[in-house]
C-alpha cells in the first residue's frame, strides 16, 4: 500500500514539474522569424568603356506550324443592361500576323554582357491607368518595360475599382476617386502581371522590370532589334503568355469567374555568336505547346 501510495505522489510530482515548465516556457518571448528582405538591384548603365569592340544583334519572330485557333472565354459579364452570361475574346492570344510573324514578343538577352554598351530602348515608365476596360502605360499597351528601382503612379478612370499586381511585385490598390492615386516601387527583376480583382477576367497587362537594357519587344512585323553587343555568345529568349486556360478562380455565391489561370508562358530560347562589326540575325520560332494544358 506504502509503495503505491509513493509511486502515485511521483507521478503527481512529475505532472506538477512539468506543468511548471511550460508555464515558464510560455512566459518567454515569442521567437518570430522574418523573411529576409530581397538584396537591392540596381539598373546596369552603359559601362562607358571607349572603343569597346560591338556587333549589332536583330532578328524576328515567327510562328511555327498553322496559325492557332483560340476559342473565346465565357463567363459573367458586365453591360449596360446588367450582368448577364456572355464571352470575350481570349485576352492573352498571340498576335501572329498573316505571313506568319508575331508581334508584341517579349525578347530578352539571359546572360547579359559585364560591359553593358547599349542604351535604354525604352520611353521612361512613369503612369500606369485603370481606362475602362483596359490598362495603359503613359497611354501605351501591354507589355511595358521600367528599369528595376523605378516609382509608379497608379491611376483609375474607374470610381471604386482596383488594381491587383503579382510576380516580380505584389500589391492591391484601391481607388475610391478618379482623383484617387499611389506610388509603388518597382525594385525587382521580372515579370509583373496587372489584373483588376472584381470580375473582369480579361483585363491583364505586364511589366518587364528590367536591371539591364537588353529588353526588347517585337514591332507589328515580328522583328526586334537588341542594339550593340560585345563579341561573345549569347542566350536569347522570347516569351508570350499561354493563352490555355487551366483553372478559373470562382466566387463561391454566385459562379463570376474572378480570375483566370494559365498554363507556363510559351517560351524559345537560341544561343547566337556577336562579332565585333558584324550584324549577327536570328529568327526564333514559337509555336503551341506540345501538350495542351487540361480544361477545368
Amino acid at each position: 500500500m506504502a509503495h503505491e501510495k509513493s509511486h502515485l505522489l511521483g507521478i503527481a510530482l512529475a505532472g506538477l514539474c512539468m506543468a511548471a515548465m511550460a508555464i515558464a516556457g510560455c512566459q518567454k518571448p515569442v521567437q518570430i522569424q522574418f523573411p529576409e528582405p530581397a538584396p537591392t538591384v540596381r539598373y546596369r548603365e552603359t559601362s562607358g568603356t571607349p572603343n569597346l569592340p560591338t556587333g549589332q544583334l536583330t532578328g524576328s519572330v515567327v510562328w511555327l506550324g498553322q496559325r492557332p485557333v483560340i476559342e473565346p472565354i465565357r463567363g459573367l459579364i458586365d453591360t449596360a443592361k446588367g450582368a448577364t452570361w456572355d464571352e470575350v475574346p481570349n485576352p492573352f492570344e498571340p498576335n501572329v500576323q498573316m505571313d506568319g510573324s508575331v508581334a508584341g514578343v517579349v525578347v530578352q538577352v539571359l546572360n547579359p554582357p559585364a560591359e553593358i554598351t547599349q542604351t535604354w530602348p525604352h520611353n521612361v515608365l512613369t503612369e500606369c491607368r485603370l481606362v475602362k476596360d483596359e490598362l495603359e502605360f503613359n497611354g501605351q499597351s501591354s507589355p511595358a518595360f521600367a528599369k528595376v528601382g523605378s516609382e509608379l503612379t497608379l491611376r483609375s478612370d474607374v470610381k471604386y475599382s482596383q488594381i491587383r499586381a503579382r510576380g516580380a511585385s505584389f500589391f492591391t490598390r484601391s481607388f475610391d476617386t478618379i482623383d484617387t492615386q499611389h506610388q509603388v516601387m518597382l525594385d525587382q527583376p521580372g515579370c509583373v502581371e496587372l489584373t483588376r480583382p472584381n470580375g473582369q477576367f480579361w483585363i491583364h497587362a505586364h511589366i518587364w522590370v528590367c536591371d539591364h537594357p537588353y529588353f526588347v519587344k517585337t514591332d507589328d512585323k515580328g522583328a526586334f532589334d537588341l542594339g550593340q553587343l560585345p563579341p561573345g555568345e549569347y542566350d536569347i529568349r522570347a516569351s508570350i503568355p499561354n493563352w490555355q486556360i487551366v483553372g478559373r478562380d470562382r466566387d463561391p455565391e454566385t459562379g463570376r469567374v474572378m480570375q483566370l489561370q494559365r498554363g507556363p508562358d510559351i517560351i524559345v530560347t537560341e544561343r547566337v555568336k556577336i562579332e565585333a562589326g558584324q550584324q549577327a540575325k536570328l529568327t526564333l520560332k514559337l509555336s503551341v505547346p506540345t501538350k495542351n494544358a487540361p480544361q477545368d
